[in-house]
């Protein structure tokens, strides 16, 4: 019955980012890392500390968007994990 469904506020689309692109398993674990940064920001500080002071830089939005109804394990991916 729809009266006993709970309800919300919408999410945000940028929450799930990365369903969206084409990555690498690298960068999947990077955006996992990241995630779990989130429950810890004083490691977060420092990793983000570290990463400006190395010159390194990761974003998400260096990876294509998928085209709709393509999958993220299409065998262009296979070339790329060697």
């Amino acid at each position: 019955c729809p009266e006993d469904e709970p309800t919300r506020e919408p999410l945000d689309t940028s929450d799930f980012e990365f369903e969206r692109r084409k990555i690498t398993a690298a960068a999947l674990r990077e955006e996992i890392f990241r995630e779990a940064l989130l429950y810890h920001p004083a490691l977060a500080a420092k990793f983000d500390q570290e990463l400006r002071e190395s010159g390194s830089c990761y974003d998400i939005h260096d990876y294509r968007l998928l085209v709709p109804g393509e999958s993220q394990y299409s065998s262009d991916e296979d070339a790329d994990d060697d």
